[in-house]
């Protein structure tokens, strides 16, 4: 940490406190926070606050409109009178650090700001380019909107180069003003001895589950592709019935239609879900699984790759990028909307999964925190203009 003054401060804007649900959003936030205090550079946190959105009525279309009135009507103003406050100290970047909240460049107007883009998908799939799923009109109007801000923004900071792609095309950005910043470690991954890895896996893990299985980790979204996990491993069983490789399902509960599609695998004892898991826990998951089973249909960067590849999980994902500009070359990978071949992958990746681990330890060093807080810090300085080379310390 520098002794010296800083040259600026960062604001992070934050989701609605009501919505901040999303793990990885809020690992992202206070990686951030924490690191650039580390590093001197002044730091303050704002979000929108929940005040009619947290009157009790229904969670129906009321409770949605009493929530968008909190985001779009009481929150810019408070967002201009914390600025005001803050503008005698250094000069300030405001850091928007999700694109679902990308409507406020339009309340920051010329102020020095910038978003993060962590992915298009709902803007691609508005925009009719996903053949898998449709968003109802409400979405189709909210996205339009989003896609605005971004357009406003002066700089977009991207995560992956297929985000980047993305992002220039529907908002016509040239890309010096759409830096790549990759996404950083939030923990410190690593590979597990199978003693410690099956210490911290037995509250959660039936005892008869073993150290011999696939995982997934997501959440319910139609993109994540949780059904097509299924439908692979079904595969994969029918050339091996007897092995008592299981599958391991991390995430939210399932939905009804899920559930239904995997009893028969769940009754036989040879798939369980898993909720609530601490990092360590996910680690030891990792660390004991066969491989990673990855089929997203898109993705703007894609964590389980990286969490999976630090602590030695082969990684089996989908050829499609970002998956493949993450994940090369340690990963092995498969048509998403293909089970069956699918699985002949996982089956013909079997003799390199030492290969795939030493590979992927190895790749996973490219996603570090520093060099994602070097990089947010970089953009921070071209956004208020500070082109000079800070000092070394």
């Amino acid at each position: 940490m520098s002794d010296s003054p800083s040259p600026f401060q960062v604001l992070l804007l934050g989701p609605y406190r009501r919505e901040q649900r999303v793990s990885s959003m809020t690992f992202f936030i206070n990686t951030l926070e924490e690191g650039l205090r580390e590093k001197g550079i002044p730091v303050t946190v704002t979000q929108p606050e929940v005040k009619l959105g947290s009157l009790p009525v229904p969670v129906t279309q009321l409770a949605k409109l009493t929530a968008a009135a909190d985001k779009l009507l009481l929150f810019p103003g408070q967002l201009k009178h914390l600025i005001r406050s803050l503008e005698p100290g250094p000069p300030l970047v405001v850091h928007i650090v999700d694109q679902a909240y990308s409507n406020y460049s339009m309340t920051l107007k010329t102020r020095p700001h910038l978003i993060t883009c962590h992915d298009v998908i709902a803007i691609q799939a508005s925009s009719g380019e996903s053949s898998e799923h449709k968003p109802p009109l409400r979405t189709r109007l909210y996205q339009r909107m989003l896609k605005k801000g971004l357009t406003h923004s002066p700089w977009v900071a991207a995560i992956s180069s297929t985000t980047r792609d993305h992002l220039c095309r529907f908002t016509g950005k040239p890309e010096e003003q759409v830096p790549i910043v990759y996404n950083g470690m939030h923990h410190p991954y690593h590979p597990m001895s199978q003693e410690e890895a099956q210490a911290l896996l037995e509250p959660m893990l039936p005892a008869e589950f073993g150290s011999d299985f696939y995982m997934h980790i997501g959440i319910n979204i139609w993109y994540k592709n949780r059904p097509g996990v299924l439908d692979i491993y079904r595969e994969w069983l029918k050339q091996h019935p007897d092995s008592s490789r299981k599958l391991l399902m991390v995430g939210p509960a399932p939905t009804e239609e899920l559930r239904e599609q995997g009893a028969d695998l769940e009754a036989q004892g040879r798939l369980h879900w898993s909720k609530r898991l601490s990092n360590e826990q996910v680690n030891a998951a990792y660390s004991l699984a066969a491989a990673l089973i990855f089929p997203s249909f898109m993705e703007g960067f894609g964590w389980p790759l990286v969490e999976a590849m630090a602590s030695a999980c082969p990684v089996f994902t989908s050829d499609r990028d970002p998956m493949m500009e993450i994940a090369s070359p340690a990963a092995r990978f498969f048509d998403p909307a293909d089970a069956a071949a699918a699985a002949q992958v996982l089956i013909d990746g079997e003799t390199a999964r030492e290969e795939m681990k030493r590979s992927g330890i190895q790749r996973a060093k490219d996603f570090g925190r520093e060099q994602m807080l070097e990089g947010y810090i970089d953009v921070y300085r071209k956004v208020l203009g500070l082109t000079e080379s800070p000092s070394k310390n």
